[in-house]
C-alpha cells in the first residue's frame, strides 16, 4: 500500500538504503513533501528515527518504546532551499529568490542573466553564489563574483575602484542589482559583466520609492466640473499603481493628495488619457 508518514516509509524500505547519506537527498528534493513535515524538520528528525529502527529491528515492541519523535524546526530559508535542489537536481524546483521581484525586469527595465548582450550598458540582478577576492600586482584589492538568476549564471569582474566603493554589498547569499558591461577578455574564454555600480535588492527599492513619479494635474476653472473631476477618477483607477496623484485646484487655490486607491502606474496611455481630458497644459509629471 501507500506510505502513510514518514516513519513508516522508513520502517518499510530496505536496511540496504536505510541511511541518513540515503534519504537525505530524498528530502532536500521534496520527494517527501507530501508526509506533511516541512524539509527542515524532516533532515533534522531523520539521524534520530533511523537510529531508532535499525536498533529496534523487527522488534514492534522495542520499536512502540524507542519510536522517535519529530524535531520540529522551522522551513529552511529559498536560498537553502535552492542550494539544496541544485546540489542534487543540478537546478531548482522552488524557483529562484529574485523571481520575487520580477516587476523590476518591465517596470525598471531590468534584463535577466541570459539576456545580455555583449558591449551594452545593461542592469541585471541576482544572487551573489561566490565571490573570490584577489589583488591585483599593485596590492589592491578586486574582486570575482558569480551571480545567478532564473536563467543563468553571470561572471562578474569588480575592478578595485569599484570594489573599495561597494564592498559593503560583497557578501555570499546577497541579492543585488548591478549594472555594467559585458566585455570580451583575452584572458578569458567566456566574457565578463563588467561592474559599474551595485546595490542590494533592498537599497534599490528604498531608492526607487524615494524618486517615485508624482502625477500633477490642475483643475483650471473650465475643468472645474464635477462630471469631469469624476472621469478623471475613473481614468486613474484604469492604471492602478504606487505613484502618487496630486490635484491642484487652481479656482481655490488648493492642493490634494488623491487618496491611494487613485495613485497610478505610470504609461504613456495613461497620460495621453489624462491630458486629452484637462488639456495637456494641466499634467506634469516629476
Amino acid at each position: 500500500g501507500l506510505y502513510t508518514n514518514f516513519v513508516q516509509f522508513l520502517r518499510r524500505i530496505s536496511n540496504k538504503w536505510l541511511k541518513v547519506e540515503t534519504i537525505t537527498p530524498l528530502i532536500s528534493t521534496g520527494a517527501l513533501d507530501s508526509f506533511g513535515y516541512n524539509r527542515a524538520t524532516l533532515l533534522q528528525s531523520l539521524p534520530g528515527m533511523v537510529s531508532s529502527i535499525q536498533y529496534s529491528g523487527d522488534n514492534i515492541d522495542l520499536f512502540s518504546v524507542l519510536e522517535p519523535k519529530y524535531v520540529i524546526r522551522e522551513e529552511l530559508s529559498k536560498n537553502k532551499l535552492m542550494e539544496q535542489e541544485e546540489e542534487y537536481l543540478g537546478y531548482s524546483l522552488v524557483g529562484h529568490p529574485i523571481d520575487e521581484y520580477e516587476f523590476l525586469y518591465k517596470e525598471d527595465h531590468v534584463s535577466y542573466i541570459g539576456e545580455l548582450k555583449l558591449n551594452k550598458k545593461e542592469i541585471t540582478m541576482g544572487l551573489l553564489k561566490e565571490i573570490k577576492k584577489i589583488q591585483t600586482k599593485k596590492g589592491d584589492p578586486m574582486a570575482f563574483l558569480s551571480l545567478t538568476d532564473a536563467t543563468g549564471m553571470l561572471s562578474i569582474t569588480v575592478f578595485p575602484e569599484q570594489y573599495l566603493k561597494y564592498i559593503k554589498y560583497l557578501k555570499e547569499g546577497t541579492l543585488v542589482v548591478a549594472t555594467g558591461k559585458m566585455e570580451k577578455s583575452k584572458q578569458y574564454e567566456h566574457p565578463s559583466f563588467i561592474l559599474q555600480s551595485l546595490v542590494s535588492v533592498d537599497s534599490y527599492l528604498k531608492n526607487k520609492q524615494s524618486k517615485k513619479t508624482t502625477y500633477y494635474i490642475r483643475i483650471t476653472e473650465k475643468t472645474n466640473q464635477s462630471s469631469v473631476f469624476e472621469e478623471l477618477k475613473i481614468l486613474l483607477l484604469e492604471s492602478p499603481g504606487n505613484h502618487p496623484v496630486i490635484i491642484y485646484d487652481e479656482v481655490r487655490s488648493k492642493k490634494i493628495l488623491m487618496n491611494q486607491k487613485y495613485w497610478v502606474k505610470p504609461s504613456p496611455i495613461i497620460q495621453s488619457k489624462i491630458a486629452e481630458l484637462i488639456g495637456e497644459e494641466n499634467v506634469i509629471f516629476k
